[in-house]
């Protein structure tokens, strides 16, 4: 017999054993069969419902005997039978276990075998056990799935089984779900074990274990979140695996990766208490809703750390002290107290802290918050005692209480680190510890305090703890409640709005406005009625935000694509209806049947709740059908149910016959839809047909009780033909499209695919009943399947797919080709082929129908309505129905905060990418839903204004696309947020922004009439800075948009018309002309030009007229002041409602007499105006101001305060009439708004009041004394700013002042400024007493009542050098305006130390006349060019472009060789360019006869072809103004930061012409007052120089990037021009301050390291040698202490936005920079503070610290070599005086010193062993610790002699030494003999010399010594022969002595004897010696 015969005959006799022998047995092909035989058995139990009896229960038991077995099995030693023990063992687990009991008794064993013998074998087999561990966890068995992976997989020592494992653990976690549930510890997977066995396997030498842990590591970070798993997992991994699984985590999805699986119990719904298992389910999903993937809490997974041991022992060093922990809390000195809070917060600073005592740590943090002074302090322990609450929890509970009161404490503090310390400590209590009932006490109290602050901080305390406590705490803590109340009325107008929002909270918590409207009896009716409308916003709110916010999706909806399922779950959630007060239940039944259902909206229907209660329903089935029928009904018998089901059905039909539909209700609820019998449920069913079927009250509470039960059991067998049937009735009944809806919306929810699956197929059936458009005219089906289709289930899929071929029968594919577009080719592939098994029936025919006389659910009618009736009387019905039939997508989901955060980046490819990306959702959406939020139209309108003008006018083509898809709801929307800053775009210079703007108007006028866009159109065409070309495009969009019909389009553009026909441009007045004329009903055809002579529209109630052409002057004026404003500032709306259009600006004021007369100035100082000043003000100036204007001017928003200045500045021209009537109002107004100190609004302030100032001084106005009281004093208290602009603005308006009020009274007004307290306000006072003494002479000093010469004689001695200065100025004028005598007459009443110190002063001032300068006389043909420009009137435009020309030859930028690209033009100075350039005198010189008199020319002339050279034989003079100058500078700088490059570059070309016409005017030097005036603006010209430069580059680098041709060098070749010929004026390069000038060199040096730089430009490599000349003279010309300091920061610190791998070439390019200037130490340093930059030294040093100096020295650091060069060469320069220059570096005689000390010590030393120290050094205490620490002892002088010999003996000991290491044995004993007597003469210099030598070589030379001595090398037989060095020696120490006492140089020294052959033999033996020596 064979061998296989042997085996089949084993394997036939082994199918009679039992099967569990036959699983034991020896021959594997038994064991195989055994387990397929297995694996047929399980499956045929697959769906049988055991019930306790029958076979199919007896086979279940019989296999449950050999689980164990199977257990053992999957460890079987063929490969064969180990496949088939896991396919075997699955389908047990899937089949035969029933209970999670019977899973437990055979996991533990198969799960460790499967561990040792299946995960390393073929990859097949892995795959088959990793599905086997997956059904246990199924089972809920993850704990022994991890362990035995844990404990036998992890560690194997096969790599293949490692990895094995890590696969199953990895597919386990992102399969189930490892977070806990709702709050519970519920949870499938635990992660501890796996986060404790990982760092095991980190360090793994298999490259396939590593990655496969990186990959676990990342996913439990996904599903935990990063804060989880960084402690345990990510610190603990390898540097470069670390990196990696960061990358990693930063870019992974938010999806998961595997299919989600759920536990058994999760999938079954069998349970008995299934209603309420479902009501907890959704609970817990509402509640996970708000915890976003990642948001993982840290502390339930941490190991608690005890901190109490280590706090205990340890020991802190502060200084140079070291104290104990507890010791240091008693400490004085504020650092050791913060050193021990900053030691609690870090050890507190873990995720969890073990339980322990820690009374006595917050005892000491709670003395500290109580009385320690120090805000630090208090600080740390606020954030100390928050990191304890953090990691205690629940355990700080009472310590929470106590530390409370203490730190509302500290809410008196203004410090900012103290408020937020305080804020975020108490925030955690709340959240963590206690519960606002806790601290209602401590709350009240803190209310009760009298600091404002206090109040303020606990009111928003207040508010989060109502925001954290639910209803039933916030009703017990009243008592807080009636304290907010009580400050309701607080004056603080702060106080009050959050006192406000306190109770708007509690009213939202206790249930409206009801709750709280007894506590409000003590305030008033419009306090009570503003609550009230607040709390009803706020509820209203918060019901737009329950509705659109999006819940979590169920465990069936979690593995749909976020972006398929985002919008059912919007829908689902607006569907929930908001609670309503409990009613009787009668009333509430009555009303549930008299509301009909809300309209079904597109995508779901809302569910009405069934109102009846359970007792209720058993009262009402009592009544009906009888107690015996009722307690059937309750029975525990599934007999006694079925039995009283049969008896209610075969009675249903009387009670509906009595019109009750109650008994569904009844039913519903007794026995209910949980019943597990299936027979009584079936019955229910039954009844439910029935109902729909007869009962006459049948409504939508009864049919969403139907689809409530049908749908839970449509998808088991024997439910789905009566379920199905009751749904069908019941759409009969209430109509198909509510039902339908309902149905889908319950089964996209339901965790059952299964459920979904069987719901879409009767769907399908219902559609091919009643007909799609009957279901369907809304375009809800086609959501529906979108998101059905993205599902993760094939049988979802499949029926979605079936339904759409249903559908398709009906319709067509018209409907769906949207939805094709958007899915994936093989879904519409497998629906298109549906389509073609479904063809279009053109036959079709509904077989069903609603019944007549039903309720119609889904349209607001209760029956159908005629379409006559319909059309007539609800046309807009119609409309919206017919919008609604286009198919929309809700893309809400998409325009999420991370896009908006987006949208608003400061990275402007962000901003791009963020509206690329919208633009991609509207190309592909076409029409979506008009959910937008607010938020994201905001962030939207933000980029408007963007910077980059491009992603301007993109985002504006956006907003049309928007508009498009969004359709008529656009406008109600958008109107209010986006329109006006979109149309105020058409003010911008770029024309594709203005072309957007317009695309947008043609998309918006097609959603909602186009009239509305009118009144924003009006304020485009009236903005004075507004382009014409825009003001063009809007006139002719009203134009083609007119409505004749309508009167509002005809008023507006009446009024557009008249705004063109004033503008200057032709263009506008021509079209505003047309539209004039079309407003006014006239033919257009032949257009007219408006008349020139057409005044403007003045107001009605202004009295004075003025003549048109001083108008105009007067408005050009002030739009000068205007325009120095960004480019970017959009011009403010003409009104704030379309009823304001017609409403002046200004009315006439009355009452100004009365005023004046009862004006009382207020004595003393100036005071800011008072809230009751500032309440009258607001009130008294109602009548004046429009309504808009009003509440723009007392809002508390700065930005309104800009607009309301900007809105009256621009009409100062046209309203002067009416502003002079109230002056004293807007006057009072304007100091109340500088007053609050805001940069911008002070501007625009002071810019007004300049103009009002101007046009009153043109109308000849005087100021009243009360009108320059409300306007003075606080414009001179405020003038001391920060900032040198506003400075200079405020001191303009002073002196503009002394023009419309007597000057006198001026200087009274400056005197009483000169006594503030502010230097800077003082300072600006004598500069502003200095013009008006200019301007107006000494008549005011002499007339004035306070003589100003007495206050300023008090500065003559002021530490503050520029208050002495301005003061010696300010004297000095009026000594000149005055006399001498009178001067002294009047200086003569000051103090005698103060007279005699300005005598001094004045006396030294040089009082020469200058002599009259002849003038040059030019050349008849030149003369004939400026006769022609003299007669040209200026026009500042024109000049502009006629100086692009003149500037371009006239001003090249020779000086860096850079000539920009443009082309070569003779220059014309006929034009307005030189008329700007070379202003003619308006009077000629004195003694020269006018008649000869001829207009200078400027020097550049001489070089311009065309025109003869100038005869030089004569000086020239001045060819500027100062004034015309200063006001151009002014404008200039302004401009240069404009966003418009164009604009900024011709801004850079008359700044740097200017800049070199000044410097060129060698023989008139430029005037003292153009010099200052330079030096104060040379801050702003460099900044605005760097950030034009920034911007050139930014634009490049975006120019670069988008592939195209290389930038244009000619802006960059501008701005480093101006930057060259700055720094050639001394008086601004040594005016730029050390941080503009650190900006400056940053961003040049940035320039030249970046790649893509400089050399990315046109020119590039001249712009590289531009900017290296560039740095070399800004280091040369700036002031050195700046640049050294500069460069020494960055050095340390380089810029940010570097990146790491240029960092070096930067730091190369600073230690260059660094060389240049410290050779300037060797050439003197005169100029250099060489304190200052030793404190630059020591803190680069400190920086540093002692390793990272001790590892960059290490390695030859550059930058640290420089550094210690530097300060070698200091102490070469300065010898032992670097002491006393270092004087101000604390820690010299400290242990350990400072750093820099030592590199000195270290110096000088080196130094003075080199003989390279300054002579003057022996005259300084040397470094020693026998000195006294305040450098007292000091060593006495040597006498010369002394000197000399101590010269020598060094000079002949460095010889000596050179040659005792000689190879000849004579050199060296000849040398040790003079070493021998040295040692004797000089025994201190060798003992000296010899400690900084070698030990080896010391002790080499001690030896020898004493080896001689010993020998007596002292005697007769050692002959003294002199060193052959020193004669030369002893010569040089005399030429040294005679430099020293006589200044003379040293010569250089040569011998004068004869060389004979022996001694120049000798002198080459010592020089060999020497060179052997070194």
């Amino acid at each position: 017999m064979s061998q296989q015969e042997q085996h089949d005959r084993v394997v036939e006799e082994a199918r009679g054993l039992p099967l569990a022998e036959r699983i034991r047995h020896s021959n594997w092909k038994v064991r195989t069969e055994a387990f397929e035989y297995v694996t047929e058995e399980c499956n045929s139990l697959h769906g049988v419902e055991f019930d306790g009896d029958g076979g199919k229960e007896r086979a279940r038991q019989g296999m449950l005997s050999i689980g164990m077995l199977l257990a053992k099995a999957v460890g079987d030693p063929n490969a064969n039978a180990i496949d088939k023990a896991l396919d075997a063992l699955g389908s047990y687990l899937d089949n035969v276990v029933v209970d999670v009991s019977e899973a437990a008794g055979l996991a533990g064993e198969a799960c460790k075998v499967m561990a040792v013998s299946c995960l390393k074998a073929r990859a097949g087999t892995v795959g088959r056990a990793k599905e086997v561990y997956m059904k246990c966890i199924e089972w809920e068995q993850g704990e022994r799935v991890v362990e035995a992976l844990v404990e036998k997989g992890m560690e194997s020592k096969v790599p293949k089984a490692v990895v094995a494992a890590l696969d199953v653990l990895l597919e386990a976690v992102g399969s189930f779900e490892m977070r806990s549930k709702g709050g519970s510890s519920e949870r499938a997977l635990d992660p501890r074990p796996i986060m404790q066995a990982l760092p095991k396997v980190f360090t793994h030498s298999n490259a396939a274990v590593r990655g496969k842990v990186k990959d676990l590591v990342v996913e439990m970070g996904v599903h935990l979140g990063v804060g989880v798993v960084q402690g345990t997992l990510i610190d603990a991994l390898p540097d470069v695996m670390k990196k990696e699984v960061v990358e990693s985590l930063s870019s992974a999805a938010k999806e998961r990766r595997f299919e989600k699986r759920y536990l058994r119990r999760e999938q079954v719904r069998e349970e008995e208490d299934v209603e309420m298992m479902d009501v907890q389910e959704e609970e817990q999903e509402a509640a996970a809703a708000c915890v976003e993937p990642g948001m993982e809490d840290a502390f339930e997974y941490a190991t608690p750390v005890d901190i109490l041991p280590v706090l205990q022992k340890a020991s802190l060093t502060v200084g140079d002290d070291t104290f104990m922990f507890w010791d240091c809390f008693e400490s004085k000195k504020w650092n050791v107290r913060k050193a021990a809070v900053e030691k609690i917060k870090d050890a507190a600073s873990v995720p969890r802290l073990a339980l322990g005592d820690y009374s006595g740590i917050v005892r000491e943090l709670k003395k500290i918050l109580s009385k320690d002074a120090n805000i630090h302090c208090a600080a740390g322990a606020a954030s100390a005692a928050e990191n304890m609450a953090k990691g205690l929890r629940g355990d700080f509970y009472q310590y929470a209480k106590q530390l409370c009161s203490a730190i509302m404490f500290r809410f008196k503090e203004k410090n900012p680190v103290m408020s937020q310390a305080a804020d975020s400590s108490l925030q955690a209590f709340g959240t963590y510890c206690y519960s606002l009932k806790d601290i209602s006490d401590d709350i009240v109290s803190s209310l009760g305090q009298k600091n404002p602050k206090v109040k303020y901080d606990t009111l928003r305390y207040l508010e989060y703890m109502v925001s954290l406590a639910d209803k039933v705490a916030v009703s017990q803590c009243k008592d807080a409640l009636a304290a907010a109340v009580k400050l309701a009325p607080d004056a603080d107008v702060k106080i009050r709005e959050q006192s406000q929002t306190v109770i708007v909270a509690y009213a939202q918590k206790l249930g409206g406005f009801g709750a709280i409207k007894s506590y409000l009896n003590g305030l008033d009716s419009s306090r009570k009625d503003l609550i009230e409308k607040a709390v009803l916003e706020a509820r209203n709110s918060n019901a737009s935000t329950k509705e659109t916010k999006a819940p979590v999706a169920k465990a069936r909806r979690r593995d749909v694509q976020k972006e398929n399922d985002s919008s059912a779950r919007i829908q689902a959630a607006s569907h929930k209806q908001p609670k309503q007060k409990k009613q009787p239940e009668s009333k509430r039944i009555e009303q549930k049947k008299a509301t009909s259902v809300p309209e079904t909206k597109q995508h779901g229907a809302k569910a009405v709740e069934n109102p009846m209660s359970s007792e209720r329903a058993e009262e009402f089935l009592m009544q009906t059908v009888g107690a015996e029928v009722l307690e059937d009904l309750q029975s525990a018998s599934w007999q006694a149910r079925l039995e009283g089901m049969n008896i209610v059905l075969d009675r249903s039909s009387e009670i509906f016959a009595a019109q009750d539909g109650n008994l569904i209700l009844a039913l519903t609820k007794v026995p209910g839809w949980g019943d597990k019998n299936f027979q009584v449920l079936n019955k229910l069913f039954e009844v439910c047909t029935k109902a729909a079927e007869e009962s006459g009250d049948f409504g939508p509470a009864q049919a969403c009780c139907v689809v409530e039960g049908a749908v839970e059991k449509i998808h088991e067998l024997k439910h789905r033909a009566q379920a199905s049937n009751a749904l069908t009735a019941t759409c009969e009944r209430v109509g198909p499209q509510y039902v339908v809806s309902l149905v889908h919306q319950k089964a996209a929810w339901h965790k059952n695919p299964k459920v979904l699956s069987e719901s879409l197929s009767w769907m399908a059936n219902t559609i091919d009943q009643f007909g799609y458009k009957e279901i369907d005219n809304q375009g809800s089906v086609l959501a529906w399947m979108r998101d059905d289709l993205g599902s993760a289930n094939a049988p979802v899929r499949s029926q979605a797919i079936a339904l759409l071929g249903v559908c398709h029968s009906q319709v067509g594919s018209g409907p769906f080709q949207g939805l094709l577009e958007s899915l994936k080719p093989a879904l519409v592939t497998s629906i298109q082929e549906m389509f073609a098994k479904k063809p279009v029936d053109t036959t079709y025919e509904p077989t069903k129908k609603k019944r007549e006389g039903s309720t119609i659910v889904g349209n607001n009618v209760s029956s159908p309505p005629e379409s006559d009736e319909l059309l007539e009387h609800d046309p807009v019905l119609v409309e919206e129905e017919v919008e609604d039939v286009v198919e929309r997508v809700d893309v809400a989901h998409q325009l999420n905060d991370s896009l908006i955060a987006q949208l608003s980046s400061t990275n402007w490819k962000e901003r791009n990418a963020a509206v690329g990306f919208v633009e991609d959702i509207l190309t592909s959406a076409k029409h979506i839903t008009p959910n937008l939020s607010s938020e994201f139209l905001v962030a939207l309108k933000g980029r408007f204004g963007d910077a980059n003008r491009n992603l301007a006018a993109k985002s504006l083509h956006v907003t049309s696309q928007l508009a498009a898809a969004v359709g008529s709801p656009f406008d109600k929307l958008a109107h209010a947020i986006i329109l006006d800053p979109a149309i105020a775009n058409l003010a911008d210079t770029k024309k594709q922004v203005r072309d957007a703007v317009v695309t947008l108007l043609d998309s918006w006028g097609k959603t909602c009439p186009r009239e509305r866009l009118f009144p924003s159109l009006l304020a485009a065409v009236s903005n004075p800075k507004g382009h014409s070309d825009g003001k063009v495009a809007a006139l002719k969009w009203m134009l083609d948009n007119f409505q004749s019909n309508s009167s509002k389009c005809r008023e507006i553009s009446a009024k557009a018309a008249s705004f063109a026909s004033k503008d200057k441009v032709a263009a506008v007045r021509e079209v505003g002309g047309e539209l004039g004329r079309l407003a006014s009903g006239a033919p257009t055809s032949t257009p007219a030009k408006p008349a020139l002579s057409q005044k403007p529209r003045i107001p009605v109630t202004a009295t004075p007229k003025r003549s048109n052409t001083t108008l105009e002057a007067k408005s050009e004026k002030v739009r000068g002041i205007a325009s120095r404003n960004s480019a970017k500032k959009v011009a403010p709306r003409m009104a704030d409602a379309e009823d304001d259009v017609d409403d002046p600006l200004l009315r006439m004021g009355h009452g100004k007499g009365a005023r004046l007369r009862q004006f009382r100035p207020k004595p003393g100082d100036f005071l800011p105006p008072t809230l009751q000043e500032r309440k009258q003000l607001e009130e008294s100036m109602l009548p004046v101001v429009c309504p808009s204007l009003h509440k723009q001017m007392f809002s508390p928003d700065f930005q309104d305060h800009v607009l309301a200045a900007e809105a009256l500045l621009n009409a100062t021209p046209t309203l002067m009439s009416e502003i002079s009537t109230s002056l004293d109002f807007i006057f009072r107004w304007l100091v109340i708004v500088l007053c609050d100190s805001n940069t911008r609004s002070t501007v625009k302030s002071l810019e007004l009041i300049k103009a009002i100032l101007e046009t009153l001084e043109d109308d000849g106005y005087r100021l009243s004394d009360m009108e320059a009281h409300l306007l003075l004093p606080g414009v001179i208290e405020k003038s001391g700013q920060n900032q040198d602009y506003l400075r200079t603005s405020y001191r303009n308006v002073i002196v503009q002042t002394s023009s419309v009020y007597n000057p006198a009274k001026v200087v009274d007004y400056i005197v009483q400024g000169l006594n503030s307290k502010n230097s800077r306000s003082k300072t600006e006072c004598c500069k502003a007493l200095c013009e008006i003494v200019e301007r107006h002479g000494g008549k005011c000093i002499v007339t004035a009542k306070q003589s100003p010469v007495l206050s300023l004689s008090e500065f003559a001695m002021e530490r503050d050098a520029a208050l002495r200065l301005s003061a010696m100025k300010a004297l000095e004028a009026i000594q000149d305006a005055l006399g001498n005598d009178t001067f002294l007459t009047l200086l003569s009443k000051c103090e005698e130390k103060n007279m005699d110190v300005i005598q001094s002063k004045l006396a030294r001032k040089d009082v020469q006349d200058e002599a009259p300068i002849p003038v040059e006389r030019i050349t008849p043909e030149a003369s004939k060019y400026l006769e022609q420009a003299n007669k040209t009137q200026y026009s500042a435009p024109k000049a502009y472009d006629a100086m692009e020309i003149s500037y371009r030859d006239a001003y090249t930028p020779h000086s860096l060789g850079l000539t920009p690209e443009t082309e070569t033009h003779d220059v014309d100075y006929s034009g307005h360019a030189q008329a700007a350039m070379t202003p003619v005198p308006a009077d000629p010189m004195p003694g020269v006869d006018s008649g000869n008199v001829e207009t200078p020319v400027p020097q550049e002339l001489k070089l311009t072809p065309g025109l003869h050279e100038v005869d030089q034989s004569s000086p020239s003079v001045s060819s500027y103004d100062d004034d015309e100058v200063e006001n151009r500078l002014e404008q200039c700088i302004e401009s240069m930061y404009s966003t418009d490059l164009s604009i900024a570059v011709e801004a850079t070309k008359q700044i740097c012409a200017d800049i070199m016409m000044i410097s060129s005017q060698d023989t008139h030097p430029p005037s003292k007052r153009i010099l200052a005036v330079l030096s104060s603006s040379a801050d702003r010209f460099f900044l605005a120089i760097c950030a034009q430069l920034e911007l050139i580059f930014a634009k490049a680098e975006e120019q670069t990037a988008s592939g195209g041709e290389p930038p244009s060098c000619r802006g960059c070749k501008f701005a480093l021009n101006a930057l060259l010929q700055g720094l050639r004026i001394p008086e601004i390069a040594q005016s730029v301050p050390q941080a503009t000038l650190r900006t400056t060199i940053s961003l040049l040096l940035c320039s030249l390291v970046n790649e893509n730089g400089l050399l990315s430009f046109e020119q590039g490599t001249t712009l590289v040698r531009a900017v290296n000349v560039l740095i070399a003279n800004l280091l040369d010309a700036s002031d050195k202490n700046y640049a050294f300091a500069a460069l020494l920061h960055l050095l340390r610190s380089p810029p940010k936005q570097l990146d790491e791998d240029l960092i070096q070439k930067f730091n190369d390019l600073l230690v260059k920079c660094l060389i240049k200037l410290t050779k300037s130490l060797e050439t003197g340093r005169s100029n250099i503070d060489i304190s200052a930059l030793l404190l630059s030294l020591h803190d680069y040093f400190m920086f540093l610290g002692v390793e990272e100096i001790r590892k960059r020295s290490a390695a030859e650091d550059k930058p640290l070599r420089m550094v210690k060069t530097i300060l070698h060469q200091i102490c070469k320069l300065t010898g032992y005086n670097v002491y006393q220059y270092a004087s101000g570096i604390p820690g010299r005689h400290s242990q350990p010193q400072p750093i820099i000390f030592r590199y000195i010590d270290i110096n000088l030393k080196m130094l003075k062993e080199m003989n390279q120290l300054p002579s003057e050094s022996d005259n300084f205490m040397e470094p020693s610790s026998s000195h006294r620490p305040d450098g007292a002892s000091i060593q006495p002088k040597m006498s010369s002699e002394a000197l000399l010999l101590e010269e020598e003996a060094r000079l002949q000991l460095k010889g000596i030494l050179s040659r005792v290491t000689s190879r000849d044995p004579a050199v060296k004993d000849a040398a040790m003999k003079e070493l021998l007597e040295i040692k004797h003469k000089h025994p201190k210099m060798l003992t000296k010399y010899l400690a900084g030598t070698q030990d080896r070589f010391k002790s080499y030379i001690e030896e020898s010594l004493r080896i001689l001595e010993s020998n007596g090398g002292l005697g007769s037989t050692v002959a003294h022969q002199p060193s052959p060095l020193n004669k030369t020696s002893l010569s040089y120490a005399r030429e040294r002595l005679a430099k020293e006492t006589t200044g003379l140089p040293v010569r250089n020294y040569q011998t004068n004897t004869s060389h004979s052959v022996d001694e120049l033999a000798q002198r080459m033996a010592k020089l060999r010696q020497q060179s052997v020596g070194k």
